[in-house]
């Protein structure tokens, strides 16, 4: 191409796209780490957006003005800034790696404030200055794409900018140099349908000729395959081919290619031009060529904003002595903004973690890649679909970049923060089943999954103690015992309680007759342990002589038993809160009381009563008759342990016997009982993770069950709770897992809750016949057509898979299944 069409075209491209009042739309930028250089994969400037923060790997002008490099860029952070107010600044860099003889296109972003300004783009190529664009004095622009294009010498070709604005400032950015792409087939992302004219048919071209045989496909001397598309029309007005540009993102810039050949005879009946319409700028001329001498095949540039419509691409020409071929057009994305969604949800430690990234806004398909920090140990991602899986190994925050790539090679990265959430504990007090007497110490028995630091305490002091393990029962009442598992690092703290009744302790009492004093030895009988308090009565003969207090469990009266007759001498301890009472005598015949105890039912092997418990008394005088009639029977009918009865009587002859019942364990209270992980009358996709949970105030839990009946679609359970004593409580529910469901789903207000982009796998049960799928419409439409049929997997079962994608703004959507000759409806709701 000689060096008068490139300043030609490289002034054309420049004056058209300014004058035309281009809107420069700011667009999202492809990030990575790394990226490609400047947005542009195989780019061959170096430092092609002055990250660096200055002009590494560029030649500055020696005698510069204004010019520096300051941080406000277009893709990046910096950007190359000319505010020279006398003569032009000017940078340079040689580009290494040509070949030559090829074609290579020239692009760069340009910002600029004032109208008092100029700018110039060329390359030296070692045999001519190719221009690749001017502005002068233009109205201020937004960053704006500019382009060109140059055939590369033996020389590696020399890059200059040269650039000045009287009263403010231009910002140059995001430049790059690529290889021309010889095939427009191999161009990824390329919107041109039939693009070098391969096709038999002209579609999607449309031709409209002012002749019949000034235009057409020729199957000979293409640019790069066998065919070629030709203008050749002989009247003064042009022949047009147009095309509409499909998949445009309003507000995105777009770089079009296109090679053309001349080959004529005159040169002042020739006319080419190469519109876009239909911009956000309205009509953007990219090429106008009028009375040009002939040249070979030579690579035309430009670019455009879209708008909100579909850009049309026109090209019209005529050769009245000749012929203008076309050949090898694309349309690519100057600088897609490929995005992905900005959060994770949490995942909890060792946990099974299904969660991802997809993303959008370039060309399919992508992968992806992990390019700054580390996903939480324990996951991994797909680069293939941008699932995130597995089982977090520590709790805690993961920070991360991910890539995602496309087709073409540009990407986009989006920073995230993973919360890896700590694991609740499994922690439970086994032990003591049962309470004690005062004075007892019991073993503290647990269950903790996993172990760690636990802490042992006592809830109520003023009861009992806790020291470690082992719980020491002070005070008869209630003891709470607390287990705490302290944090650590994957497991939060957890603290439980188990609260047990503690009862009096028994005791013993000896008598001891002196000659002057009559001694009771009261002490606590084991497992029981302390010190008793009270007084201790002495009797003779039944009658009371003195009382005296227990002070080191020693009671002494001074007293002198009468002489003369054989007398009974007895020593009664009343008690205190903490210890039961007891008697002794000496010399008389003392009295016999028993006692019996019954119950509606008996004592299950745990020890516990769960019926009213009746202590009676059977009384043997052994010769006195008593001094009162023999106690009455004591029923004891309130739910708790350790409780206990004493009774005392007294002969008429002195003679004093007591009875005491302890240990008696009694439950009435049936166990509290329900059932987690499943919503009774509930909808789901497959059978619920279900469990029986119970708690019992008294003797504690001993069995929770669970069992589940199904008939058809409906499936009912019961759980059932019995507690130690042998007490019993159930309760009553049904779920239902409709014969056509999606799979793990959940359904929540009469739809299955999906998610966009995600793949389900719909379950067809309890028919025979082979179900197909009825493509989905938005509700409120019914589905129609053939999706295909399901796999049988099972006997009566069968599945197929669905993907929630291509929904557009709709978010509730029927799908539909056919079977036994009738058309059932899912229905859908997205998230």
């Amino acid at each position: 191409m000689s060096t008068r069409i490139h300043r030609l075209l490289g002034r054309l491209l420049a004056t058209l796209v300014v004058a035309a009042g281009l809107t420069v739309v700011a667009t999202p930028v492809a990030t990575a780490a790394p990226p490609p250089p400047c947005g542009v994969p195989g780019n061959l400037v170096q430092n092609c957006g002055f990250e660096t923060g200055d002009f590494t790997g560029w030649d500055v002008d020696p005698v510069h003005y204004n010019i520096a490099v300051r941080d406000q860029g277009h893709l990046g952070s910096h950007a190359a800034w000319f505010g020279s107010t006398v003569v032009d600044d000017k940078i340079s860099q040689a580009i290494q790696g040509t070949t030559p003889g090829k074609s290579y296109v020239v692009r760069f972003w340009l910002r600029v404030q004032t109208t008092n300004n100029h700018f110039a783009a060329s390359v030296d190529t070692g045999t001519e200055t190719v221009p690749i664009t001017e502005v002068s004095y233009s109205g201020g622009f937004g960053w704006t794409l500019f382009t060109g294009s140059f055939v590369a010498g033996t020389d590696a070709p020399v890059l200059r900018f040269a650039g000045r604005n009287t009263s403010n400032f231009d910002y140059l950015d995001d430049i790059a140099v690529t290889p021309a792409a010889d095939n427009c087939s191999d161009v990824v992302g390329n919107l041109i349908g039939n693009c070098g004219w391969e096709a038999p048919l002209f579609a999607p071209w449309v031709p409209v000729p002012v002749s019949f045989n000034g235009y057409g496909v020729a199957p000979v001397g293409g640019h790069s395959g066998p065919q070629t598309a030709y203008l050749s029309s002989t009247l003064p007005a042009d022949d047009v081919w147009t095309q509409p540009i499909q998949g445009t993102s309003p507000g995105t810039t777009y770089l079009v290619q296109l090679w053309v050949r001349d080959i004529s005879v005159v040169d002042a009946a020739n006319h080419l031009r190469i519109d876009v319409q239909s911009t956000a700028a309205g009509t953007v001329t990219l090429a106008e060529l009028t009375d040009e001498p002939s040249f070979d095949w030579t690579l035309f540039t430009g670019s455009f904003v879209a708008g909100a419509t579909a850009p049309t691409l026109s090209i019209a020409g005529r050769a009245a002595d000749g012929t203008y071929s076309l050949d090898d057009v694309t349309v690519t994305a100057a600088d897609p903004a490929i995005t992905m969604p900005s959060t994770l949800p949490h995942a909890t430690y060792a946990t099974a973690y299904a969660e991802g990234v997809s993303a959008t806004g370039g060309t399919a398909p992508y992968t992806y890649e992990v390019t700054a920090g580390d996903l939480p140990p324990g996951l991994v991602l797909n680069p293939s679909t941008g699932a995130i899986s597995g089982a977090p190994t520590a709790a805690g925050d993961a920070t991360f970049t991910i890539t995602a790539t496309d087709a073409a090679g540009f990407t986009g990265a989006q920073a995230y923060t993973l919360t890896v959430d700590k694991m609740v504990p499994s922690l439970g007090i086994t032990g003591p089943s049962v309470g004690g007497v005062v004075g007892e110490t019991a073993a503290i028995t647990h269950v903790a999954t996993p172990g760690g630091t636990l802490t042992y305490a006592s809830s109520t002091p003023g009861t009992c103690s806790v020291d470690g393990p082992t719980v020491t029962y002070l005070h008869s009442g209630s003891c709470t015992i607390a287990l705490t598992r302290e944090t650590d690092a994957n497991y939060l703290a957890r603290t439980v309680d188990l609260t047990v009744g503690v009862g009096q302790a028994a005791t013993t009492t000896a008598l001891t007759v002196a000659p002057h004093q009559v001694v009771a030895d009261v002490e606590v009988a084991a497992p029981g342990a302390g010190s008793p308090t009270g007084t201790v009565t002495f009797l003779v003969d039944g009658n009371p002589v003195g009382t005296a207090p227990v002070t080191s469990g020693t009671a002494t009266l001074a007293y002198t038993v009468p002489a003369g007759m054989t007398r009974q001498v007895s020593a009664v301890y009343a008690g205190d809160a903490d210890f039961t009472g007891s008697a002794d005598s000496t010399t008389r015949h003392d009295p016999a009381i028993t006692a019996a105890v019954a119950s509606t039912l008996p004592k299950n092997a745990a020890g516990w009563y769960r019926t009213p418990v009746t202590v009676t008394f059977t009384c043997t005088p052994n010769g006195a008759p008593l001094t009162a009639p023999c106690p009455a029977p004591v029923v004891l009918a309130t739910s708790g342990a350790a409780q206990s009865v004493t009774r005392t009587i007294l002969a008429t002859d002195g003679g004093v016997a007591m009875v005491a019942v302890s240990g008696l364990h009694i439950d009435r209270t049936v166990p509290r009982v329900r059932v987690t992980g499943v919503r009774n009358g509930g909808v789901y996709g497959g059978a619920p993770r279900m469990r029986c949970a119970a708690t019992d105030a008294h003797s504690g839990v001993a069995s929770c069950r669970l069992t589940r009946h199904t008939r058809g679609t409906v499936t009912s359970y019961v759980a059932t709770a019995t507690d130690r004593a042998g007490n019993r409580a159930s309760v009553r529910g049904s779920y239902r897992v409709p014969r056509v469901h999606l799979a793990g789903v959940p359904f929540a207000r009469g739809a299955w809750q999906v998610r966009t982009g995600q793949s389900y796998t719909l379950v067809v049960t309890g028919t025979r016949s082979r179900p197909s799928y009825v493509n989905a419409a938005p509700v409120p439409a019914r589905p129609s057509g053939f999706g295909g049929y399901f796999r049988k997997v099972g006997p009566s079962r069968w599945e197929i898979t669905v993907t929630m994608r291509n929904l557009g703004h709709d978010r509730t959507w029927n799908l539909g299944v056919r079977y036994a000759e009738k058309l059932h409806l899912v229905r859908v709701h997205t998230r």
